[in-house]
């Protein structure tokens, strides 16, 4: 019984842990971001709250990563500025992806989208600015 206790203190502090993540995006980078989706699919995300969790933040080296859920777009942030790094036109099947930095590289695992379950692994190429 003392085991199962611990393991579930255990699992609680990993689960809190997560929720608590420091990075948020300031207001006048949820706007540049709001604004570049905003360039693509009209309004039809200005009411869509941002995800802000520890799967949409990645350091890398210096420097830290924005990737919004269900999209590849892919931003740095920089100050008070999110400058894109990527040249993705088509999104919409990584929603719920897990994203984590291997080796200087960005990947997304999974994910949901188009009424599909999908099993991509995917890495964001710095030379031709895609997920890939």
């Amino acid at each position: 019984m003392r085991k199962l206790s611990n393991y579930f203190w255990f699992v609680f502090v990993i689960i809190s842990a997560n929720r608590c993540f420091a990075q948020h995006l300031n207001s006048k980078q949820e706007k540049i971001i709001r604004q570049t989706i905003s360039a693509q699919f009209g309004d039809a995300f200005d009411n869509e709250a941002i995800k802000e969790d520890q799967n949409a933040f990645k350091i890398i080296g210096n420097d830290t990563l924005f990737n919004p859920e269900g999209f590849h777009y892919v931003f740095k942030l920089i100050g008070d500025s999110a400058v894109r790094l990527d040249h993705s036109i088509w999104h919409g099947a990584n929603f719920r992806r897990f994203l984590f930095a291997y080796d200087t590289n960005l990947f997304a695992l999974g994910g949901y989208g188009f009424f599909t379950t999908n099993n991509n692994l995917e890495y964001f190429n710095y030379k031709t600015r895609y997920f890939t």
